[in-house]
């Protein structure tokens, strides 16, 4: 679980009307398979990391977790005091919907299921190769990545700011929903800047039948030409 600095930040998921409703019907949290994601680097080390290592131990220390990649399950959430409006476009278009949380209300929700969490705050880093054919790593990104290499990631996603709850599974499903208390879990709930105000009516109507009356439904603060 997350232990560090920052518990009561403020943080998002950003999800479709289908997927806020998969969560809290079923009370569930998605979780995506790591080898499923479009990052090619997703949970890879740079070629640094293995300096001064023979290539054979290389070779089956890669091998050994390419298999981890199919039993590490992750779910993303965005560091933000605010919305983002790349976010709402990329992950939550349309009808979508922004769950607003803190880091302790997320830790505190995964309590009531069985499974070990690790939550972990991304560290963005140069994966691509420099000048020298080698890839650059700092002190501190390489002893992150030698504890967990599922919270590092291209320095192209940096702007999702990224929050990251990974577990473990011998699951071979490509995705997992994990029981959360969605009382604990959600603070506000915000629609897409681009829906009618009628849509906050029904999801206040939706949110009142699951017993989540007192859970604000807010329009978008970003705003646009509809």
């Amino acid at each position: 679980m997350y232990n560090g600095s920052g518990l009561h930040e403020k943080i998002w998921r950003y999800m479709s009307f289908a997927e806020f409703m998969s969560l809290i019907h079923f009370e569930k949290l998605h979780f995506c398979r790591s080898d499923k994601f479009e990052d090619v680097f997703e949970g890879k080390a740079p070629e640094l990391f293995f300096t001064g290592w023979p290539k054979d131990a290389k070779e089956f220390y890669i091998r050994l977790h390419g298999l981890e990649k199919e039993r590490t399950f992750i779910s993303c959430w965005c560091f933000e005091d605010n919305e983002s409006y790349a976010m709402w476009q990329i992950y939550a278009p349309k009808d979508g919907i922004a769950v607003l949380s803190t880091v302790k209300s997320l830790r505190d929700s995964l309590k009531c299921s069985v499974q070990q969490f690790d939550i972990q705050k991304v560290e963005y880093m140069d994966f691509k190769s420099r000048e020298n054919g080698e890839f650059a790593l700092t002190g501190e990104q390489k002893a992150l990545l030698e504890k967990n290499f599922y919270a590092c990631k291209s320095r192209e996603y940096e702007y999702e700011k990224e929050l990251r709850v990974i577990y473990k599974s011998k699951s071979l499903d490509e995705n997992e929903n994990i029981r959360v208390d969605i009382d604990t879990l959600i603070h506000k709930v915000y629609i897409n800047p681009f829906s009618q105000s009628w849509f906050i009516e029904l999801l206040d109507g939706i949110m009142r039948r699951y017993g989540l009356k007192d859970k604000l439904v807010l329009q978008s603060n970003i705003e646009v030409r509809k």
